[in-house]
């Protein structure tokens, strides 16, 4: 606190000036009654009006201080609550839609389908995906799953809603104009890419899918 201690270091100085002139007075003109009484009035002014300058610097120092806390403390809050936000909404492992949040996404395309459109809805599994986990690791598992879930997203576009629906789970809703012959090689270009080989440290794997596919309106 500088500023505050050189405040009260220059209020000391002008006290004790204030002090010592009446001295000098005396010694030079004598003791005059009226003149102490106006020194006296001084002097009482002058600590009265120093006393609530230091108070309103403290006060200004404490409010500024509070509110620096305060909004540090908002900040905090403000992330927690993105934070809060990306777990409701998003897998955890993948960064893909949860479960729950996709069914929210494929409501709303279901109402938002416009005449001539189809809604395609893709499920696919990953095949023997535990004996991954078990012999390998879940951290091992984990780095297959997002893996796999960048090589789905290369295949989204506006119309695309990926999610992870479970453990080794995933669908895809695709909002097209086209017809079941188109679908079903969208759905199989989706599992040959993932279908390729995947490298995790000294470990190759050549995961498989089983798929289904739903079309609304049927």
């Amino acid at each position: 606190m500088p500023d505050m201690e050189c405040s009260n270091l220059g209020s000391t100085r002008r006290s004790l000036i204030l002090l010592i002139v009446p001295g000098l007075v005396i010694l030079i003109k004598g003791f005059i009654f009226m003149e102490m009484v106006y020194f006296a009035g001084i002097i009482i002014i002058h600590a009265a009006l120093a006393t609530q300058i230091q108070s309103a610097i403290r006060e200004h120092s404490i409010n500024v201080e509070l509110e620096k806390r305060i909004e540090e403390r908002t900040r905090e809050i403000v992330e927690k609550n993105k934070q809060l936000e990306l777990l409701a909404h998003r897998d955890t492992i993948t960064n893909l839609y949860n479960r729950w949040s996709f069914m929210g996404k494929l409501d709303k395309m279901i109402e938002a389908s416009a005449p001539g459109e189809n809604l395609a809805l893709f499920y696919i599994d990953v095949d023997r995906f535990k004996i991954i986990n078990d012999t390998y690791g879940h951290i091992v598992g984990d780095r297959v799953l997002i893996e796999l879930s960048k090589r789905m997203l290369g295949h989204k576009n506006d119309n695309t809603t990926i999610a992870r629906i479970g453990g080794d789970e995933f669908a895809f809703a695709v909002q097209t104009t086209q017809q079941h012959k188109e679908i079903e090689k969208i759905a199989m270009n989706i599992i040959n890419s993932c279908s390729r080989p995947i490298i995790v440290d000294n470990y190759s794997f050549s995961p498989t899918m089983s798929r289904g596919i739903s079309m609304y309106p049927f």
